[in-house]
């Protein structure tokens, strides 16, 4: 498993809850944390592609704009994430 985030702080946040999660450490040792823009990933050392991606990509705020309307007026680029 190959655990990547490009903010430092976000992937020492997610190395200690995979370490609280209870996840036996013989398997928790076996992740590996990259801190790589994931639009330049690097390939592989070992030539071989990835069996499975999975992204937690940043939130866009749909779902409380829809809940709450008032937030869409005082949405910017510069409040968003």
């Amino acid at each position: 498993v190959i655990a990547n985030d490009v903010h430092p702080k976000r992937l020492d946040s997610l190395r200690e809850a995979i370490h609280r999660s209870g996840v036996p450490e013989e398997l928790t040792d076996r992740v590996t944390y990259t801190n790589f823009d994931a639009s330049i990933f690097p390939f592989p050392k070992s030539k071989k592609l990835f069996d499975a991606i999975i992204c937690d990509v940043p939130c866009s705020g749909d779902g409380t704009i829809r809940k709450d309307p008032h937030i869409l007026p005082m949405w910017s680029p510069r409040t968003s994430n």
